[in-house]
């Protein structure tokens, strides 16, 4: 397996099952291709900061940057199909007095052609998450990922959320007493 660390030496991102098919042609082009990425056992801890900064994205930033190093380049890279099982997500908000956690589990995600090529469509992508004993958390639609940033867009369904679970987040935004 292999740790991703934020800022602050916390592990943001681990992953313990990486395996991959590339494509050794997209090398002679400067591009990493992979016919398939499968990733098992992802784990995201994602930090909503005091601030409103996300870390997830602080770290993409910094290695978009070059990380600090000199080489600031990063090759191109497409992905025929990529798959995420058995991932988790642990969601931390510290804008308020108290923080708030929530955890997704189960999480599964398939996607198809993507790409950071700018000439390259946007690609297919579909997840699914449980949250709790009953929640479950669904997304589906189009994904275009370029080296200035990524757009999703698509439907998400959710069902049997307890709005008790969610509260702590919409803290001064939504009362639970709102909620019928």
């Amino acid at each position: 397996g292999s740790t991703a660390e934020g800022h602050h030496g916390a592990p943001i991102l681990a992953i313990e099952r990486p395996a991959a098919d590339a494509a050794l042609a997209g090398l002679l082009r400067g591009t990493w291709s992979f016919d398939q990425l499968a990733l098992e056992g992802l784990k995201a801890h994602a930090v909503l900061q005091a601030d409103g900064t996300l870390n997830l994205i602080e770290a993409t930033q910094d290695w978009r940057r070059g990380g600090g190093s000199h080489d600031t380049t990063r090759p191109a890279i497409r992905v025929g199909h990529l798959s995420v099982s058995n991932a988790q997500l642990l969601f931390t908000d510290l804008r308020g007095p108290d923080a708030a956690r929530t955890r997704l589990d189960s999480i599964a995600i398939s996607a198809s052609n993507l790409s950071t090529v700018p000439q390259d469509p946007p690609g297919k992508y579909e997840l699914t998450a449980t949250h709790g004993e009953n929640a479950s958390l669904k997304l589906g639609g189009q994904v275009d990922v370029k080296p200035e940033g990524m757009v999703v867009g698509g439907d998400v369904q959710v069902r049997n959320l307890q709005a008790k679970s969610i509260q702590p987040f919409l803290r001064g935004t939504l009362r639970v007493s709102d909620l019928q």
